[in-house]
């Protein structure tokens, strides 16, 4: 009889969350588990988010270009807190990260579940829950990536697991992560 209540109540919370607006983030597009979760990076793709990263190619990420990336992503960071960020992995000291200490960072930190989520709310620029192809296409010509509207059509059809043809919060977590290990913090 206890078991019966249990799943009426668990039932009748279901249903409720599933008649949430559309705006409503539905617990299937929640991460499955603790966004404490942390992976290690593979390093031919960390190699090529530091050349993004290195605004001015010349093999260091200084507070400068780490302002000029997240300010077209739309990240609302004061001086201060991108010093911090500089600070937090610069082991040598010269104000700059260098790849050696990009990686070491990393490594050492592991690219953290909320992260991957922060960066699925950063490129989700209507806020629906879901990328289509005019979020993608808007974040790669702020990153300045030439890429056409058929293009991100194709990406975010390549990557959506849904008949609606968009990204949700959990193909795009399958997507970040299908090529790091599971670190145990």
């Amino acid at each position: 009889m206890a078991n019966s209540s249990f799943l009426s109540l668990k039932y009748k919370i279901m249903k409720r969350l599933s008649s949430k607006p559309s705006g409503f983030v539905s617990p299937k597009d929640r991460l499955d588990s603790s966004l404490s979760r942390a992976f290690r990076p593979n390093e031919h793709e960390m190699r090529r988010v530091f050349e993004k990263l290195d605004a001015n190619s010349d093999g260091k990420i200084s507070k400068s270009d780490l302002k000029k990336v997240l300010n077209a992503l739309g990240g609302k960071l004061n001086e201060a807190e991108i010093a911090k960020m500089v600070e937090m992995a610069d082991i040598n000291g010269d104000k700059c990260i260098d790849f050696k200490e990009f990686m070491h960072f990393h490594k050492k930190e592991g690219i953290r579940a909320a992260d991957i989520q922060r960066a699925f709310w950063m490129m989700d620029l209507d806020g629906d829950g879901r990328i289509g192809k005019e979020d993608l296409y808007t974040i790669m010509g702020r990153v300045g990536e030439e890429c056409s509207m058929e293009e991100c059509e194709r990406m975010v059809r390549e990557v959506a697991t849904q008949q609606d043809g968009l990204v949700d919060m959990e193909d795009f977590f399958v997507l970040m992560t299908r090529s790091m290990e599971l670190l145990h913090v």
